[in-house]
């Protein structure tokens, strides 16, 4: 029969095998990574909303992902990489293409 110890005063606590090392019980428990609602996006971005539109769909800035049914968003973790990529290839902010 294997033990098991449940820890106290978290609600969200899993059981535990007393044998198995308390990091491996927290980091399976992760915090939730925080949306950035759309509205909060085209701010951080600096853009107007028919400009963010146009970006999504010339392909620049991929759509936002469904929260719920009437909340659209990116992760924040999305948003950091979004502004890198544009820092990095700035005519791509611009709406411009590279000629080819």
């Amino acid at each position: 029969m294997r033990m098991v110890k449940k820890v106290h005063n978290d609600p969200t606590s899993q059981h535990c095998p007393v044998d198995v090392l308390q990091e491996i019980c927290t980091t399976a428990r992760q915090t939730p990574e925080q949306f950035v609602r759309l509205n909060q996006f085209i701010a951080l971005m600096g853009w107007s909303r028919s400009t963010y539109y146009n970006r999504v769909s010339a392909g620049i800035v991929p759509a936002a992902r469904a929260n719920g049914p009437r909340t659209r968003g990116y992760f924040a973790s999305e948003v950091v990489a979004m502004q890198q990529a544009l820092m990095i290839d700035p005519s791509r902010a611009q709406g411009h293409t590279k000629p080819t």
